[in-house]
């Protein structure tokens, strides 16, 4: 099997976004920071104090509704 690299991108800025959860119907805030080289996609919620990190992993989806959500993510903010 031939395995590609590819290259690594982060954005420049903070951005912050506000709307209604998809599924809670509750209003939300998602901040996408730029993150230090070789830490990947990570989602940090903010609501729990401890075990808050989820790393951007397939295998975390537990719903195929959230999964074309995260394909959105990955096109919008990784180019």
């Amino acid at each position: 099997m031939i395995r590609r690299t590819i290259p690594q991108k982060t954005i420049s800025n903070e951005v912050e976004l506000n709307g209604v959860g998809l599924h809670s119907g509750q209003k939300v805030n998602i901040n996408f920071k730029p993150a230090p080289v070789d830490t990947g996609l990570v989602f940090v919620r903010e609501d729990l104090s401890e075990n808050n990190k989820i790393d951007a992993n397939i295998k975390h989806i537990s719903n195929i509704s959230y999964y074309f959500i995260y394909l959105l993510l990955l096109h919008y903010f990784i180019k």
